[in-house]
């Protein structure tokens, strides 16, 4: 994981660990600069919708609240004002270096930029940290790697953002039956993946009133994704760049690159439209809630309400990474916990909309609309492509009802090598099941050490 406000869940190169082939590129890669205009105006970030709050974040002070909430919609990580008293502080001067480079966050076409070499402040803009995802223990590893002191001179956030929804639809429309297979690997990941296939057969076979919502869950998904692993060099080009660079880092570019200027550039201006995109979710989300008694939109509600689930675990995940790395660097005291109001925000975020469903179609009751139990409610759902995911979810839960039962008691991760990817989702899902069902042979919850 990257953790200047992204995370990479790129493989250790160590002999024992698994790293993902990168695919052969699938058409030309993504042009996203342009390079006639300099952004300098302001990025606010947007205020959580009004309600009910329950309780008080943290009894300190208001201004720990406003801290969680601005890092709960990642809006922190890309502040304008942070972005400019980090290129201050650490860059020196530009070099009259200039390269196009191709950078990927493994799957799909790459990222096509022209990126300019910086004279760095120091060496923290040669380096980078990274968690990385050991598969043979399945945690997560902070490892210092070269990068290469790479940034973007001008920057156009509209013409990004245009051309960078476009690489999503694209993606969408031609890619996207293997991206949970590429993108979500280890055993932490499973229930996620394999959730992912038959929501996506759902958005392809679904009539118009629910797939404009799930298209939508499924560009969060994948945008979350980007958003919170680095992009790194096209393992083909690495020793290109190396070569060109004037003053390279001492150590060879060894795999997943990340320029780490260049990184939180691009992630920089992708921020308002991975939030455009979440606040979009949400709003459909919450609209159809308002009509939950409308039994045919169901399927729709399910799916997104499960990406919800898995993307913000992903942020969750994120912000830890992101302190510890703060810790290793001494940005923050090694004692601070500047993630733990922002969690609980998110927690208490998503539980309510969950509550709010599971109440609105009393599917926690017997007697209540529970197509994902119930033959006779699958009835009621829209069309023949809603049933059919009612089916497969069901088999889904049961297979992995073991794992689903373990991981809706932990607590919200702590560390980043904490396993809390299938927390919320547990939650969710089994608020269909009796709560005497949901406890059926329970294996013991490993002790967090």
């Amino acid at each position: 994981m990257d953790t200047d406000g992204s995370s990479d869940y790129a493989l250790s190169p160590d002999d024992k660990i698994d790293p993902p082939a990168a695919p052969d590129p699938v058409g030309p890669p993504l042009e996203a600069v342009d390079g006639d205009r300099y952004y300098c105006g302001q990025l606010c970030p947007t205020k959580p919708s009004g309600g009910r709050r329950h309780g008080p974040l943290n009894p300190q002070s208001r201004e720990n609240a406003k801290i969680a909430r601005r890092k709960a919609s990642l809006a922190e990580q890309h502040d304008p004002e942070k972005l400019r008293a980090f290129a201050k502080e650490r860059v020196r001067q530009w070099l009259d270096n200039h390269m196009t480079v191709y950078l990927t966050w493994g799957y799909f076409r790459p990222i096509k930029c022209d990126a300019t070499e910086i004279e760095s402040n120091g060496p923290s803009l040669c380096f980078q940290n990274q968690f990385r995802l050991n598969l043979a223990t399945d945690k997560y590893e902070l490892v210092k790697v070269p990068s290469p002191p790479l940034g973007m001179v001008l920057m156009s956030v509209g013409l990004w953002r245009r051309r960078f929804n476009e690489y999503l639809e694209e993606l969408l429309e031609t890619s996207f039956w293997r991206f949970p297979e590429v993108c979500f690997r280890g055993d932490d990941c499973r229930v996620a993946r394999d959730f992912l296939i038959p929501i996506f057969e759902y958005h392809e076979a679904a009539t118009d009133s629910g797939r404009k919502l799930v298209h939508q869950s499924l560009k969060l998904v994948v945008l979350t994704h980007i958003m919170t692993h680095s992009l790194t060099l096209v393992e083909s080009t690495k020793d290109n760049v190396y070569q060109r660079l004037q003053n390279p880092p001492h150590e060879q570019f060894s795999h997943h690159t990340c320029p780490r200027w260049l990184n939180k550039q691009i992630k920089f201006l992708l921020s308002t439209l991975h939030r455009d995109v979440l606040k979009s979710c949400l709003s459909l989300v919450q609209e159809k809630l308002r009509t939950s008694t409308r039994k045919p939109v169901w399927a729709a509600l399910f799916t997104s309400m499960l990406v919800l689930a898995m993307t913000t675990e992903t942020l969750e995940q994120t912000l830890r990474c992101k302190e510890r790395t703060e810790k290793e660097e001494g940005t923050i005291r090694q004692e601070d916990t500047t993630a733990d109001d922002a969690i609980r925000l998110m927690d208490e975020r998503f539980g309510h909309l969950k509550n709010i469903f599971h109440q609105g179609y009393r599917s926690h009751l017997a007697k209540g609309f529970n197509p994902l139990r119930s033959r006779e409610d699958r009835a009621f759902l829209e069309d023949e492509a809603s049933r059919s995911l009612a089916v497969k979810a069901n088999d889904i839960v049961n297979e992995h009802n073991a794992f689903l039962v373990a991981r809706q008691v932990l607590p919200p991760p702590s560390t980043p090598s904490d396993p809390q990817t299938g927390r919320l989702v547990a939650q969710f899902l089994l608020g269909f099941s009796p709560p005497a069902k949901q406890h059926l042979h329970q294996p013991a919850v490993p002790s967090q050490q």
